[in-house]
């Protein structure tokens, strides 16, 4: 028997070759499965694997628009039924968004895939797609699920991460009960195996150094880095074609998460402050793909979004030398491009507004590189701090039913709450 693999691609996808090939040579069939075919052929195949890529230009944020398509919820299907599932990179992103790893009871979310929060260091620069290679090595692994078997904890694999959102996030909650439950993971390391929380073994600042992580099940692994770039991948797909074929049974455990992160604050003003809303002159596309998802999902709405940037006088600064300030910036180009975005300087768009704002600000990464290239050029005094936000407006297209927005609201399109907060905006 040759298990069939169905690789699961989506727009964006672009690491399907590799994975096929990968599939192959562990004496399986690859077979390309695409995500608008008719998604209950997934029950003919023994398992799957998404690959890496950037599904839908990773609008919204990386994975989010994936997780939400309705082949998600078949897969999900054949998740109960203990079939393999490995996610790479983006197909990872997709399994954290679609609340598939950590697997909590009715698929609660559980944590994040978040933008890179590089440590302090002099040469980390930029924000935005990261690649370099790491080491990745299993600690106290007990239970070996469809992908562990050929692994051991001396296992050191060399590969390479190329990702704008590899920073594993979860609530110290749920950091308990992955270590309860004794869901397997691979952490970055050094050379040696020693596991340094240090942006040369840690790029993505990944709590825990976490690179990748299993489901309280162990038949379905998110992996951030590039496994079928390089030839140790075997060991992973080898040991799932065992799983298939030794038709093992897995331990459906329920595991419940109690304390959900706070979604939804009310966003007040702050003093000394000077909001900047922008628009664009184009057609927004990220708006375009989050409205058409929303559709699709069956609730009739007008999406709108905005860039919202917060910039904060220093407390030492008069009125007169801030107000200056934030005119030069506003004019440099920093902020916003005038061939094809605008200052809203009255509403904007109609219906209920959202603002999304990372909830701490020291992983702020675009406003803290903003600022870095601002303090650069101008030589601020006036200016302490900025913050960067997305605005987000919801138009029923004249129905007024609150609930249809708070049903679209937990899908999580706009926010992903680990690491995230949530305000209702006027």
């Amino acid at each position: 028997m040759r298990p069939k693999i169905a690789i699961i691609e989506f727009p964006g996808t672009n690491c399907e070759v590799e994975t096929a090939k990968a599939v192959v040579e562990a004496n399986m069939e690859a077979v390309s499965f695409r995500y608008n075919e008719k998604p209950s052929l997934l029950k003919q195949y023994d398992g799957f694997i998404l690959p890496g890529g950037a599904s839908y230009e990773d609008r919204s944020r990386c994975g989010i628009i994936a997780a939400l398509q309705p082949i998600i919820k078949y897969l999900k299907e054949e998740d109960k039924k203990g079939k393999p599932i490995l996610g790479i990179c983006n197909g990872a992103q997709i399994l954290i968004e679609a609340a598939m790893v950590p697997g909590f009871d009715n698929y609660t979310l559980g944590g994040s895939l978040a933008v890179n929060t590089l440590l302090e260091d002099p040469k980390s620069i930029g924000v935005g797609l990261y690649s370099t290679s790491v080491n990745i090595r299993a600690k106290n692994l007990m239970h070996k699920g469809a992908f562990f078997n050929n692994l051991d904890d001396n296992t050191i694999i060399k590969v390479p991460v190329a990702a704008s959102s590899g920073r594993f996030v979860f609530s110290d909650e749920v950091l308990q009960k992955l270590k309860y439950y004794n869901c397997t993971a691979l952490y970055y390391c050094n050379e040696q195996g020693q596991i340094i929380n240090n942006s040369a073994v840690n790029p993505y600042n990944s709590i825990n150094n976490i690179g990748a992580l299993t489901n309280f099940n162990g038949n379905v692994l998110a992996a951030l880095p590039h496994l079928e770039r390089v030839k140790e991948i075997k060991l992973f797909l080898d040991s799932m074609h065992t799983y298939i074929i030794e038709n093992k049974k897995i331990t459906n455990q329920i595991v419940e998460l109690d304390v959900l992160p706070s979604n939804q604050l009310k966003y007040e003003k702050k003093l000394n402050t000077k909001e900047l809303v922008v628009g664009t002159i184009i057609n927004d596309n990220s708006a375009a793909t989050v409205q058409q998802t929303v559709e699709k999902l069956g609730f009739p709405v007008k999406i709108g979004r905005a860039i919202h940037w917060t910039l904060v006088k220093d407390e030492n600064a008069t009125e007169e030398d801030f107000i200056n300030e934030v005119e030069k910036i506003e004019q440099s180009g920093h902020l916003f491009n005038p061939n094809k975005e605008f200052l809203i300087q009255n509403s904007f768009s109609k219906g209920q507004k959202i603002l999304v704002q990372t909830i701490k600000e020291k992983d702020d990464a675009i406003a803290l590189f903003t600022y870095r290239q601002l303090k650069k050029r101008f030589d601020l005094k006036s200016v302490s701090s900025i913050r960067h936000s997305i605005l987000w407006s919801i138009d029923l297209k004249g129905d007024p039913q609150k609930n249809i927005i708070k049903q679209i609201l937990k899908t999580n399109i706009f926010n992903n709450p680990f690491t995230h907060v949530r305000y209702h905006y006027e």
